[in-house]
């Protein structure tokens, strides 16, 4: 097989120029569709490399288990053809084609490798409302990725088991878990906001069973989403007395946590949503239910 490189030379044997194209075209694809010079080249170059990465792609969860497979992945893009237009990428999952982050983000969420591992509101976690920051803490959370006491112990940063006690109860040993639901300030906090929400307490094994079984307790899409950033904002702000506990030497208190968890939730929501999330701040603290709107 001969490939015009654009040369003006005429063809060239693609393995004289090049090994890793010569290994490409032996991906399953005839030679008829490198006739068209280096532009037929360059797009089935492209094509073939993210297929090699891809293929060699592993994502891996806070467990260590694989979440999705590169040829799971690849299986969302496409290379389209056709002689009446321009060549064009497609990734079949997105509305307009066109490759987003988010869409790799959603690809890999829902192609886990076991139902443990699959939640149907993980896209509730980026819900524009909520800050980025915000976001990406409770992801990192969700993953077991803070800097926890254990987790600074596994990497070498503190080196006693004494240096591992949690720093809000002084009892247990400190884990992404136990200080944003199992220690006991935490525990206060969850209890009165459960009562704000009313709804039962919660006892999970895990962050994420814990914030799969408070989001279903909306109903419906709007509601569970609200629920979902209440949620983030609870350990959000349980961190936030965590960190203001160690370095500033502050003594947490449940009630004012509670407080500052129902302005910063309201805060979000009126933010993003003026006209349609109605609720005072007032009617907010006393009735969130009641004021959770059914459309945004």
């Amino acid at each position: 097989m001969t490939v015009d490189f654009g040369n003006g030379g005429g063809g060239s044997a693609i393995a004289d120029k090049s090994e890793r194209v010569a290994r490409f075209s032996g991906l399953g694809i005839s030679d008829d569709w490198f006739e068209g010079g280096g532009c037929w080249l360059r797009w089935w170059w492209l094509f073939s490399y993210l297929r090699v990465v891809l293929l060699n792609l592993r994502v891996v969860g806070g467990g260590g288990a694989p979440v999705a497979g590169g040829s799971e992945l690849l299986a969302n893009l496409w290379l389209e053809f056709d002689h009446n237009r321009p060549d064009s990428r497609i990734w079949v999952t997105s509305k307009d084609g066109m490759f987003h982050p988010r869409d790799l983000y959603f690809a890999i969420a829902n192609t886990s490798t076991s139902e443990e591992q699959a939640t149907d509101h993980w896209p509730s976690l980026w819900w524009k409302a909520i800050p980025l920051k915000v976001s990406a803490f409770v992801w990192k959370a969700l993953l077991d990725r803070l800097p926890t006491k254990d987790n600074l112990i596994k990497r070498g940063i503190l080196h006693s088991q004494e240096d591992g006690v949690c720093s809000l109860c002084w009892v247990q040993d400190e884990s992404s878990c136990h200080v944003l639901l199992i220690c006991y300030e935490a525990l206060l906090v969850w209890s009165k906001v459960c009562g704000w929400i009313d709804c039962s307490l919660l006892y999970a094994a895990t962050l994420k069973e814990h914030f799969e079984e408070f989001v279903s307790f909306g109903v419906g899409k709007v509601k569970k989403k609200i629920l979902g950033l209440i949620w983030q904002c609870v350990v959000w702000r349980i961190w936030k007395a965590r960190n203001e506990k160690i370095f500033k030497n502050s003594i947490p208190i449940a009630e004012n946590i509670v407080e500052s968890i129902k302005f910063c939730s309201w805060k979000w929501l009126k933010a993003h949503y003026p006209s349609s999330f109605y609720a005072s701040l007032h009617e907010w603290s006393s009735h969130p239910i009641l004021c959770m709107p059914t459309n945004l």
